[in-house]
């Protein structure tokens, strides 16, 4: 009888202990109080005794239940970017999530030019991954043999570079490969266009954008962190959804909604 109390008393001991944070990005190098270097996909039992080395050192985190925060040596956490893009999705989502529930429509998806457009309050970029995929409207951009959707890259001192894009249907496809320069690591200006003989002028630009070449497919690394911190928590497939779009929005630029739309959520 005393061995079965005493074995029952060591059980409550190895009782495992919730993380309390995820780590979803790591920018810099930061490492725990016992001198390990932290990486994404680690989890964090708390944010104290952090040891930095840059102030421009940041831990993207994931706390179930309240969200992201963004975790610097200035701040403990910030909340985002800033704390009103947090408030400002928030916004938006209990709006969109009324009117995209009655018509069916993907609460993430937004068609050419919406789709190349980021929030005022991001860090204004647009993720592109190896081959992304935006949808248009086909009365806006007919598609025949004398129209085209075309990418126009400008650097100073230089004449445009201009690519043809391809569509299907009413889906432009768009890659890093569309988007590369020759040799050239100078900054340039990159705006997609669309041609069509029909119309005048027949050379109209739609929206110029700025990238974050996804070269290394973070994005969906990071997505698979996120549904990994929420894995033994109980959340909706909208929400986790949700805490993927606004993470990865806040980490890296606006993800791209045929993308989020396509993530496996169990």
């Amino acid at each position: 009888m005393k061995r079965f109390i005493c074995i029952a008393l060591l059980s409550c001991f190895y009782i495992p202990v919730r993380a309390q944070y995820f780590v979803i990005k790591v920018i810099g190098k930061v490492s725990d109080p016992q001198g390990q270097q932290i990486s994404a996909g680690k989890p964090l039992k708390s944010l104290a005794g952090l040891k930095w080395t840059s102030a421009s050192d940041k831990l993207f985190v994931i706390e179930p239940g309240k969200g992201e925060h963004i975790v610097s040596p200035e701040k403990k956490t910030e909340g985002a970017k800033s704390p009103d893009l947090l408030d400002a999705f928030q916004r938006e989502f209990r709006i969109q999530s009324k009117s995209t529930s009655l018509s069916g429509r993907s609460l993430y998806i937004d068609k050419i030019p919406d789709a190349l457009h980021p929030h005022p309050l991001s860090n204004g970029k647009i993720i592109i991954d190896k081959e992304n995929k935006f949808l248009f409207d086909l009365q806006s951009y007919p598609q025949n043999t004398a129209s085209t959707f075309f990418i126009q890259i400008e650097e100073a001192g230089k004449p445009p570079l201009i690519r043809p894009l391809k569509t299907i249907a009413d889906t432009l496809i768009l890659t890093q490969e569309d988007l590369m320069l020759p040799s050239s690591a100078a900054p340039a200006k990159y705006t997609l266009g669309y041609f069509n003989k029909a119309f005048n002028p027949n050379n109209r630009a739609v929206i110029s954008f700025v990238p974050y070449f996804d070269r290394d497919r973070e994005a969906a690394v990071m997505a698979q962190h996120i549904r990994e911190a929420y894995r033994n928590f109980p959340i909706s497939k909208e929400a986790l959804r949700d805490s993927i779009y606004e993470s990865l929005y806040h980490a890296l630029g606006k993800p791209n909604g045929l993308f989020i739309n396509s993530l496996d959520i169990p």
